[in-house]
């Protein structure tokens, strides 16, 4: 399960800490929502205003990272389904049911 809303506050916190502020820090783009939790709102506006880079990488290159990362959750069907289903709040029922 997920930690509260405040122990993730304070394990973030603590990780930022050991960051060094005089290099940069890479952050994949995503929601302010994680699961359950959300990020700071003071951190998610930073990430939003600093500079962004997209990485194109072919879509057959996308596949098979893939398939190396997390092909053997595909072979645990009820998992699998039972984890997208999840994904229906931000995606819709209608996608969910389609993948």
């Amino acid at each position: 399960g997920q930690p509260t809303q405040k122990m993730f506050e304070s394990l973030l916190a603590a990780g930022m800490r050991l960051c060094d502020p005089a290099r940069p820090v890479w952050v994949e783009d995503e929601g302010q929502k994680i699961g359950q939790l959300h990020l700071p709102t003071a951190l998610f506006d930073q990430m939003r205003r600093a500079p962004r880079i997209e990485i194109v990488v072919p879509f057959q290159e996308r596949v098979r990272y893939t398939l190396d990362t997390y092909g053997e959750l595909a072979k645990r069907t009820e998992e699998l389904v039972g984890l997208l289903r999840l994904l229906t709040p931000q995606r819709g029922k209608p996608k969910v049911e389609e993948w």
